[in-house]
């Protein structure tokens, strides 16, 4: 066996690796979100409606092949969870206005007539709550060619002056239209209440008493 003899070995000249660049092109970059737009309209006004929100994802790479967001761009809610309200029947003749029917007679009579009136067709005189209620019943009354002087509201202040009540409930009336200076029970016992075409419908007291004023009547129920 032949011995080396490592003082005469000769360290290779270079060196043992070499490095080359690569992928030299510029690294994409993950592109970023906008923030939420608005929520847009329910697709339901009740009962499980569901809308939509967008947003956008801003990269400048996008057109280079760019790394698109990590995410959705579209986020749904649910909205209107509310029950629907169950839509309203009335009778033929009679007109329908949200939860409620209404009975135009064209009659001028009493106001206990016409309280029976409304009473033998399971209805009330007419009560108005609200300027929408009000503004709906009046375009009606306008409606009609021969309207005659006035519609009964079925109203009362016969127990205290000036404290006006609901006469088929006996709740105080929270909504009123008086015309001007009205109701001023400038006549003996006007303690009823009218829609006055003479003043453009809107309400003026007065007598209630048999033999007295006689007008049209508005039934609801």
């Amino acid at each position: 066996m032949h011995q080396i003899d490592i003082a005469n070995v000769h360290t290779c000249i270079g060196s043992s690796t070499e490095t080359m660049t690569c992928n030299s092109g510029p690294c994409l970059i993950e592109g970023a979100w906008s923030s939420w737009e608005s929520w847009g309209l329910c697709s339901r006004t009740c009962l499980n409606g569901t809308r939509n929100r967008l947003r956008h994802c801003r990269s400048t790479d996008q057109d280079q092949g760019g790394l698109y967001c990590p995410g959705n761009h579209l986020e749904t809610s649910t909205c209107n969870q509310i029950t629907c309200p169950v839509e309203k029947t009335c009778p033929d003749n009679w007109i329908v206005y949200h939860s409620s029917c209404y009975f135009f007679d064209h009659t001028a009579t009493t106001f206990a007539n016409a309280q029976r009136f409304c009473h033998s067709r399971n209805s009330s005189m007419v009560h108005i709550e609200s300027v929408e209620e009000n503004t709906f019943i009046v375009n009606h009354l306008q409606t009609f060619s021969n309207p005659g002087n006035g519609w009964w509201i079925g109203m009362t202040d016969s127990d205290v002056e000036g404290t006006w009540k609901w006469t088929d409930t006996n709740k105080l009336v929270n909504y009123t239209n008086w015309d001007r200076s009205e109701s001023n029970d400038s006549g003996v016992g006007e303690d009823c209440a009218v829609f006055l075409r003479a003043g453009g419908y809107r309400w003026n007291d007065f007598s209630c008493l048999p033999g007295n004023d006689l007008y049209s009547v508005i039934c609801m129920r």
